[in-house]
């Protein structure tokens, strides 16, 4: 059916089955002669539940009463809407629901009240190439056991995020701009199981994505950049793995986890963050593995709480603040990391804090390599520490942590410096080449050295003094 130019108000368009509705060449809703088919009682002006139906080129309004059916509703059968613009609804722009399975290809969804496409139910859709703007709600609101695709579409400047996902909905978003939303990007929570592949998110007011509830998503291949908040925010239960994202130039830290999350993050690159680079707080797990954290403010790792993680195999580097910094009741095992060239400490502990460090390198710092103080302990076991400007290893305070089996050499100001009420063990370390003294016990503190190495310094062996 070939459809001139006009505005059409037909109540509620009930489409059938295998029926094809276009507009005529030179109507398209960009014309100046558009197909505009249009709603005003509280009912859909659009609705379909059949196969094999087609509309392409119309504009579809819905213009009250305020919270009125959506404009277009889709509740079975697999529809194609195609090159069309849906705008003006009191309420949901597209309700896909049921069981269906309906497509849409270069479509604009703007200026609704309220969620731009929202799923419900069953429905698994195909949105495409389309532009979701504009809305004064979510841009895509995904919802029950929902599914669908979601791919190399525009989505921006929507009132709430970008993209929700509530329920159990596995949907598939892939190629998609998400971008100047007033909230966040993504928003995932409750048992959301969707895959986010190879997005650019944005500049949104919030985090880039957001994951809650006992959400578990594959996050891989995105970019999150640019945020006004955090780049990926992990809280509540919830876990997901996060995969070769590349996460930039966030106004808070690239990567944050709080309450009992327990993500996975392999292979990420993180940098430029104004807030850190990752900071876990409250009681947050999780492995974080062969990311490469750079250039971040504050601290690239900072661990609060009671956070206990895995850290193996990252590089955390050329930090404006501290390459890694565990305070207040933290946990947490590092262990083949490679942490250098970081302006303030390369690993800090402090307060109460426990960690154990294995098998890092610490090299190549403007300040300490690894510097405790407070009441932290820890145990520091077969490190490589070098070239840092304040000692590569400062203890301070009431400190007492293990340190076993370390390489300690070439400090430009000493090996390890033991200060205050320190009672640290230091035992079968190789410490040496330091330009100060490999080992300097000072103040009041008791250290047990034992069965130690110490040889090349330019200064003294060891070194005992009081205040």
């Amino acid at each position: 059916i070939i459809v001139s130019g006009g505005v059409y108000d037909e109540g509620v368009l009930d489409m059938r089955e295998g029926v094809h509705i276009a507009a005529r060449e030179g109507c398209g809703p960009a014309s100046e002669n558009p197909v505009v088919l249009t709603a005003r009682a509280d009912h859909p002006a659009f609705c379909s539940r059949v196969d094999g139906a087609k509309v392409s080129g119309v504009r579809i309004e819905h213009h009250g009463p305020f919270g009125s059916m959506a404009c277009v509703v889709v509740e079975a059968g697999n529809i194609l809407l195609e090159n069309c613009v849906v705008t003006g609804s009191v309420s949901v722009g597209v309700l896909i629901c049921g069981y269906s399975t309906p497509a849409l290809h270069t479509c604009e969804v703007q200026g609704c009240c309220g969620d731009g496409i929202k799923i419900a139910d069953s429905a698994k859709p195909t949105v495409s190439n389309s532009r979701v703007h504009n809305n004064d709600g979510f841009g895509i609101f995904c919802t029950g056991s929902s599914a669908g695709t979601f791919t190399s579409n525009d989505i921006y400047a929507n009132s709430n995020a970008g993209v929700a996902a509530r329920g159990t909905c596995s949907g598939l978003f892939q190629g998609n701009l998400v971008h100047d939303g007033k909230q966040g990007g993504f928003w995932l929570e409750e048992k959301a199981k969707c895959d986010l592949i190879a997005n650019d998110i944005y500049m949104n007011q919030k985090s880039g994505i957001q994951v809650g509830g006992h959400s578990d998503p594959t996050v891989m291949k995105n970019i999150v950049r640019d945020g006004l908040k955090g780049g990926i925010v992990v809280h509540d239960q919830a876990s997901g793995s996060f995969l070769q994202n590349e996460i930039l130039r966030n106004t808070m830290a690239g990567v944050g986890g709080t309450d009992s999350a327990c993500p996975l993050f392999h292979s990420n690159i993180i940098t430029d963050g104004k807030g850190g680079g990752i900071v876990l707080h409250e009681n947050c797990g999780g492995v974080f593995e062969k990311n490469q954290v750079i250039r971040n403010s504050h601290a690239g790792i900072g661990l609060k709480g009671n956070s206990n993680a895995l850290f193996d195999g990252n590089l955390i580097s050329d930090g404006s603040g501290y390459g890694v910094w565990v305070q207040e009741t933290a946990r947490s095992t590092l262990q083949n990391n490679v942490i250098e060239r970081n302006v303030r400490a390369g690993v800090v502990v402090t307060d109460t804090a426990t960690p154990t460090l294995s098998q890092n390198i610490i090299r190549d710092g403007k300040h300490a390599g690894l510097l405790i103080r407070h009441n932290a302990k820890g145990k520091f076991r077969q490190n490589t520490l070098s070239h840092n400007v304040h000692g590569n290893i400062v203890l301070l305070e009431q400190v007492s942590s293990e340190l076993v089996a370390n390489i300690i050499s070439h400090g430009p100001l000493g090996g390890i410096i033991i200060r205050g009420s320190t009672t640290v063990t230091v035992r079968g370390n190789t410490i040496c080449h330091n330009d100060g003294a490999n080992i300097a016990v000072l103040d009041n503190s008791d250290p047990i050295c034992d069965g130690n190495v110490l040889t090349n310094g330019a200064g003294r062996g060891l070194v005992v003094m009081d205040k």
